[in-house]
């Protein structure tokens, strides 16, 4: 892996500005079979304005690469080359209300990807901080992996995706040693694939290949599967820093995708609760 990163930052005030900084990032990266994992430049620019605000852009170029986990067994499945852009915000940190805001978007060829949230947290008192933060994910056109066998056949389809979710904070300080916190997550995921795909790699494995130029159209798998998880709750214990957390979670999954040619298009649905009761306490 190889990268470097160049930062100019002046401290001169300029239009509503207290101080700002320019930065050119770039990264590149390979394994130890040769094979491109990350090629990438990116151009950040940042300021902090006379309200204490502050406010971050960037623009990103991405190379077409490849991951050699999403497969399982160590097989590199390239993914499209993309171009986007970085936004995030935040208001005055000092003040008992504070709002955040962070979002990306990047376009690739036939496709596109997308995620963004917000944040408000407020302090009512010094000891206590109430945190929402909603969130959103949405991404369409670049082919993911489905199922294989051990002679290295492989199965994909463009998945489209959307999630929405928020996540509910509250945490209390007792001590500057003892905190509590309680925070809920909801969320809710629909995973759609379309445009079924193989590629026949020959082998599995490190330093097997699924390269997009190589796809082929053609029948998806028939699969069905419904599964759950009951309630679980967890406690632990970490000397030193003592960390007592239990946990209370519940989830149910359930995919379902259609034989092609008879029909192209199978949706997958993954609702999600979380609910986690914690302290905290240092020793």
């Amino acid at each position: 892996m190889a990268g470097g990163d160049v930062t100019l930052r002046t401290l001169a005030s300029w239009w509503r500005t207290l101080e700002s900084s320019a930065t050119v990032v770039a990264r590149y990266q390979r394994s130890l079979d040769g094979v491109r994992l990350w090629n990438a430049v990116q151009l950040q620019g940042w300021a902090r304005f006379t309200n204490f605000s502050s406010v971050w852009v960037a623009l990103g170029l991405r190379q077409s690469y490849f991951d050699d986990r999403e497969t399982g067994d160590g097989t590199a499945l390239q993914h499209r080359g993309r171009a986007g852009v970085l936004v995030s915000w935040s208001s005055d940190p000092r003040r008992r209300l504070i709002l955040s805001f962070w979002a990306q978007a990047w376009g690739l060829p036939g496709g596109y990807y997308g995620d963004s949230w917000a944040q408000v947290l407020v302090r009512p008192l010094p000891r206590l901080e109430l945190d929402i933060q909603p969130s959103i994910v949405l991404t369409d056109g670049e082919p993911r992996f489905l199922s294989d066998n051990s002679t290295g056949h492989y199965v994909l389809g463009q998945l489209c995706a959307r999630s929405v979710g928020v996540t509910v904070r509250a945490s209390y300080s007792f001590t500057p040693r003892l905190t509590l916190q309680t925070y809920a997550q909801p969320f809710v995921a629909a995973n759609h694939y379309h445009d079924f795909s193989t590629f026949n790699a020959g082998r599995t494995g490190p330093g097997a290949v699924i390269s997009l130029d190589g796809l082929v159209a053609g029948p998806a798998m028939v699969l069905i599967t419904i599964a759950s998880r009951p309630l679980s709750t967890s406690t632990s214990c970490c000397a030193g820093n003592t960390t007592l957390d239990r946990r209370c979670s519940w989830s149910i999954h359930a995919h379902r995708a259609l034989r092609w040619p008879r029909s192209r298009r199978g949706w997958t649905f993954n609702p999600y609760c979380a609910l986690i009761r914690q302290w905290t306490s240092s020793c």
